[in-house]
Protein backbone atom coordinates (compact mmCIF):
# COMPACT_ATOMS: atom_id res chain seq x y z
CA UNK A 1 0.00 0.00 0.00
CA UNK A 2 1.13 3.39 -0.91
CA UNK A 3 1.36 5.98 1.75
CA UNK A 4 1.12 8.90 -0.41
CA UNK A 5 -2.58 8.35 -0.94
CA UNK A 6 -5.06 10.74 -2.40
CA UNK A 7 -8.39 11.59 -0.39
CA UNK A 8 -10.40 10.05 -3.32
CA UNK A 9 -8.42 6.81 -3.28
CA UNK A 10 -8.44 6.40 0.17
CA UNK A 11 -12.37 7.33 -0.09
CA UNK A 12 -12.05 4.05 -2.61
CA UNK A 13 -10.31 1.82 -0.54
CA UNK A 14 -12.36 2.50 2.36
CA UNK A 15 -15.50 1.96 0.17
CA UNK A 16 -14.13 -1.33 -0.85
CA UNK A 17 -13.37 -2.31 2.57
CA UNK A 18 -16.49 -1.13 3.82
CA UNK A 19 -17.86 -3.19 0.98
CA UNK A 20 -15.87 -6.35 1.80
CA UNK A 21 -16.94 -5.48 5.29
CA UNK A 22 -20.43 -5.77 4.76
CA UNK A 23 -19.80 -8.41 2.19
CA UNK A 24 -18.45 -10.50 5.26
CA UNK A 25 -21.37 -9.56 7.63
CA UNK A 26 -24.17 -10.93 4.88
CA UNK A 27 -21.95 -14.10 4.92
CA UNK A 28 -21.97 -14.06 9.33
CA UNK A 29 -25.16 -13.79 9.44
CA UNK A 30 -26.08 -16.36 6.56
CA UNK A 31 -23.69 -18.35 8.51
CA UNK A 32 -25.16 -17.61 11.67
CA UNK A 33 -28.71 -18.55 10.58
CA UNK A 34 -27.36 -21.53 9.50
CA UNK A 35 -26.01 -22.44 12.25
CA UNK A 36 -28.85 -21.28 14.29
CA UNK A 37 -30.76 -23.68 11.98
CA UNK A 38 -28.43 -26.51 12.38
CA UNK A 39 -28.80 -26.22 15.92
CA UNK A 40 -32.62 -26.28 16.20
CA UNK A 41 -32.74 -29.06 13.91
CA UNK A 42 -30.30 -31.07 16.61
CA UNK A 43 -32.07 -29.48 19.44
CA UNK A 44 -35.23 -31.35 17.35
CA UNK A 45 -33.39 -34.20 17.24
CA UNK A 46 -32.11 -34.99 19.87
CA UNK A 47 -35.97 -34.59 22.04
CA UNK A 48 -36.69 -37.09 18.63
CA UNK A 49 -34.10 -39.39 20.25
CA UNK A 50 -34.91 -39.24 23.55
CA UNK A 51 -38.82 -39.64 22.16
CA UNK A 52 -37.69 -43.28 20.93
CA UNK A 53 -35.55 -44.15 23.06
CA UNK A 54 -38.29 -44.15 25.94
CA UNK A 55 -40.43 -45.66 23.58
CA UNK A 56 -37.61 -48.13 23.28
CA UNK A 57 -37.69 -48.98 26.39
CA UNK A 58 -41.19 -49.55 26.33
CA UNK A 59 -41.10 -51.69 23.61
CA UNK A 60 -38.73 -53.86 25.27
CA UNK A 61 -40.76 -53.80 28.16
CA UNK A 62 -43.59 -54.89 26.52
CA UNK A 63 -41.30 -57.51 24.29
CA UNK A 64 -40.18 -58.88 28.07
CA UNK A 65 -43.86 -59.43 28.73
CA UNK A 66 -44.58 -60.56 25.36
CA UNK A 67 -41.83 -63.23 25.92
CA UNK A 68 -43.16 -64.14 29.42
CA UNK A 69 -47.13 -64.87 28.10
CA UNK A 70 -45.49 -67.27 25.43
CA UNK A 71 -43.65 -69.30 27.95
CA UNK A 72 -46.41 -69.64 29.86
CA UNK A 73 -48.55 -70.36 26.84
CA UNK A 74 -45.77 -73.06 25.99
CA UNK A 75 -46.30 -74.43 29.36
CA UNK A 76 -50.06 -74.80 29.40
CA UNK A 77 -49.57 -76.27 25.58
CA UNK A 78 -47.21 -78.75 27.07
CA UNK A 79 -49.62 -79.49 30.19
CA UNK A 80 -52.86 -80.11 27.83
CA UNK A 81 -51.07 -82.65 24.93
CA UNK A 82 -49.84 -84.67 28.40
CA UNK A 83 -53.63 -84.24 29.51
CA UNK A 84 -54.69 -85.20 26.17
CA UNK A 85 -52.59 -88.15 26.08
CA UNK A 86 -53.60 -89.14 29.31
CA UNK A 87 -57.59 -88.79 28.30
CA UNK A 88 -56.74 -90.74 24.86
CA UNK A 89 -54.60 -93.48 26.24
CA UNK A 90 -57.64 -93.12 29.27
CA UNK A 91 -60.72 -93.72 27.12
CA UNK A 92 -58.85 -95.95 24.64
CA UNK A 93 -58.48 -98.37 27.57
CA UNK A 94 -62.37 -97.76 28.55
CA UNK A 95 -63.25 -98.21 25.47
CA UNK A 96 -61.74 -101.71 24.63
CA UNK A 97 -62.88 -102.65 28.37
CA UNK A 98 -66.17 -101.84 27.02
CA UNK A 99 -66.70 -103.44 23.87
CA UNK A 100 -65.10 -106.72 25.97
CA UNK A 101 -67.76 -106.69 28.35
CA UNK A 102 -69.86 -105.94 25.56
CA UNK A 103 -69.10 -109.18 23.67
CA UNK A 104 -68.44 -111.10 26.95
CA UNK A 105 -72.10 -109.44 27.42
CA UNK A 106 -73.52 -110.69 24.26
CA UNK A 107 -71.99 -114.53 23.36
CA UNK A 108 -73.62 -114.87 27.38
CA UNK A 109 -76.67 -114.12 26.13
CA UNK A 110 -76.27 -116.03 22.42
CA UNK A 111 -75.26 -119.06 25.14
CA UNK A 112 -78.39 -118.78 27.26
CA UNK A 113 -80.72 -118.12 24.41
CA UNK A 114 -79.37 -121.50 22.35
CA UNK A 115 -79.48 -123.06 26.16
CA UNK A 116 -82.94 -122.41 26.14
CA UNK A 117 -83.94 -123.53 23.36
CA UNK A 118 -82.18 -126.03 23.24
CA UNK A 119 -83.68 -127.55 26.50
CA UNK A 120 -87.04 -126.27 25.49
CA UNK A 121 -86.44 -128.55 22.38
CA UNK A 122 -85.81 -131.54 24.97
CA UNK A 123 -88.81 -130.55 27.01
CA UNK A 124 -91.09 -130.44 24.01
CA UNK A 125 -89.79 -133.35 23.11
CA UNK A 126 -90.43 -135.09 26.70
CA UNK A 127 -94.33 -133.66 26.36
CA UNK A 128 -94.36 -134.72 23.39
CA UNK A 129 -93.65 -138.43 24.15
CA UNK A 130 -95.75 -138.28 27.87
CA UNK A 131 -99.01 -136.65 25.97
CA UNK A 132 -98.81 -139.43 23.14
CA UNK A 133 -98.35 -141.89 26.24
CA UNK A 134 -100.79 -140.41 28.39
CA UNK A 135 -103.87 -139.48 25.53
CA UNK A 136 -103.48 -143.29 24.66
CA UNK A 137 -104.57 -144.67 28.03
CA UNK A 138 -106.86 -141.97 28.50
CA UNK A 139 -107.99 -142.64 24.77
CA UNK A 140 -108.24 -138.93 23.82
CA UNK A 141 -107.09 -137.90 20.67
CA UNK A 142 -102.56 -137.05 21.14
CA UNK A 143 -102.16 -135.27 18.54
CA UNK A 144 -104.45 -131.97 19.54
CA UNK A 145 -103.41 -132.18 22.91
CA UNK A 146 -100.04 -132.76 22.43
CA UNK A 147 -99.87 -129.81 19.84
CA UNK A 148 -102.03 -127.41 22.69
CA UNK A 149 -99.07 -128.21 25.48
CA UNK A 150 -96.16 -127.52 22.18
CA UNK A 151 -97.57 -124.57 21.46
CA UNK A 152 -98.07 -123.19 24.88
CA UNK A 153 -94.11 -124.01 25.74
CA UNK A 154 -93.07 -122.65 22.08
CA UNK A 155 -95.34 -119.59 23.40
CA UNK A 156 -93.25 -119.40 26.48
CA UNK A 157 -89.75 -119.97 25.08
CA UNK A 158 -90.22 -116.87 22.35
CA UNK A 159 -91.18 -114.48 25.07
CA UNK A 160 -88.45 -115.68 27.17
CA UNK A 161 -86.26 -115.02 23.86
CA UNK A 162 -88.41 -112.18 23.27
CA UNK A 163 -87.35 -110.10 26.77
CA UNK A 164 -83.84 -111.90 26.48
CA UNK A 165 -83.83 -109.93 22.69
CA UNK A 166 -85.16 -106.75 24.12
CA UNK A 167 -82.94 -106.61 26.85
CA UNK A 168 -79.92 -107.04 24.92
CA UNK A 169 -81.23 -104.21 22.67
CA UNK A 170 -81.54 -101.75 25.32
CA UNK A 171 -77.78 -102.98 26.55
CA UNK A 172 -76.41 -102.23 22.96
CA UNK A 173 -78.43 -99.16 22.59
CA UNK A 174 -76.37 -98.13 26.39
CA UNK A 175 -73.00 -99.48 24.57
CA UNK A 176 -73.15 -97.49 21.27
CA UNK A 177 -74.54 -94.76 23.13
CA UNK A 178 -71.71 -94.30 25.62
CA UNK A 179 -68.88 -95.38 22.97
CA UNK A 180 -70.70 -92.22 20.81
CA UNK A 181 -70.26 -90.03 23.57
CA UNK A 182 -66.41 -91.72 24.34
CA UNK A 183 -65.40 -90.63 20.08
CA UNK A 184 -67.13 -87.52 20.69
CA UNK A 185 -64.31 -86.62 23.38
CA UNK A 186 -61.50 -88.27 21.84
CA UNK A 187 -61.94 -89.16 18.44
CA UNK A 188 -59.90 -91.76 16.83
CA UNK A 189 -56.85 -90.59 14.71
Amino acid sequence: MNINMSFGQLDNLIESYASELHQYQDLFQNQALELEEQFMESVENQEKLAELNSRMGVLQCLNYQVDQEIEKANGLLGEFRKKIEYLETEINLHCENVNDEYREKLYGTANTVRTLIHNRKDEIEQMKDNSRVMCVAAGQDPKLETIAKIMMKLLEALEFAEENLEKMKSYIYCINWKYRELEKIAPKR
